[in-house]
């Protein structure tokens, strides 16, 4: 990898897989199988320096209430994450398909959105677009649906 020094300390997570594929000679690997796909390079540095981007490491000890720190590194990383959280979370990428109410109470009927494979005390199975879902606290996937209903498999009727 191309301007990566292994013995430097890690900014975040990108550095340290990458001190983890540079010890296991993995980014060896990648260069040499990019390289006979007829690829100027792997594109590991691009991936390490957006995962130390997302998940940075603090580089000193501070409080963890941004109120009671008067420090711009905490203040910008602070804000960094938060960012971070609302840009990759569930919830996020649910908001931007289609605006979803907050699901207050899971009993109920629901429409099955876009078909997804579950697991039923009888085994695997897929449930199917179009299909009704008669949710009571009885029913198998009770814990689940609030889950398939934030990612947009199933909607509220």
């Amino acid at each position: 990898m191309k301007g990566f020094d292994p013995k430097q300390k890690s900014k975040g997570l990108g550095d340290t897989i990458a001190k983890f594929t540079h010890a296991t000679k993995l980014d060896v690997a990648a260069d040499v199988i990019a390289k006979a796909m007829g690829h100027e390079d792997c594109g590991c540095n691009k991936r390490r320096k957006t995962l130390n981007e997302i998940i940075p490491y603090a580089t000193e000890q501070v409080s963890d209430n941004p109120k009671e720190v008067n420090n711009d590194a905490f203040l910008k990383m602070y804000k960094k994450q938060k960012e971070n959280e609302e840009k990759y979370s569930v919830l996020e990428l649910k908001a931007k398909k289609s605006p979803i109410e907050k699901l207050y109470k899971i009993e109920g009927n629901y429409v099955v959105v876009k078909s997804f494979d579950c697991t039923l005390p009888e085994g695997k199975t897929t449930i199917n677009k179009g299909t009704i879902l008669n949710v009571n606290k009885d029913y198998p996937l009770f814990k689940k649906i609030p889950s398939y209903y934030y990612k947009g498999l199933i909607k509220k009727l």
